[in-house]
């Protein structure tokens, strides 16, 4: 999957309405509407947003371990599939992206 993928994916998990895309280098943005607070034009990229990505963790109530190599693990449950990246917020996008493409 692209980052754009992901982070349409990752959006949608939210619960953004999207408005719009925008692949730029070197970020990702999706552009949308978020139900509850009704903020318009929210630029959304968890991939290098540290505090986009941690609502991820907290609204999947994922996971986040760091390992001795450097790298970082995100999973939900012991048994189930995980994710590994050198980058955490990576990692959580990966997670969820897949879970959400599932879903559909």
């Amino acid at each position: 999957m692209t980052d754009l993928e992901m982070t349409k994916l990752c959006a949608e998990a939210m619960g953004y309405m999207l408005s719009g895309l925008s692949a730029s280098n070197p970020a990702v943005r999706v552009y949308g509407l978020h139900p509850k607070d009704g903020t318009i034009d929210l630029a959304f990229d968890p991939l290098h947003d540290d505090a986009q990505a941690m609502l991820l963790v907290k609204k999947f109530r994922l996971s986040l371990t760091a390992e001795h190599q450097g790298g970082w693990i995100v999973n939900r449950n012991i048994d189930e599939v995980e994710f590994r990246n050198k980058w955490a917020n990576r990692a959580i996008v990966e997670w969820v992206a897949k879970m959400q493409k599932e879903k559909k």
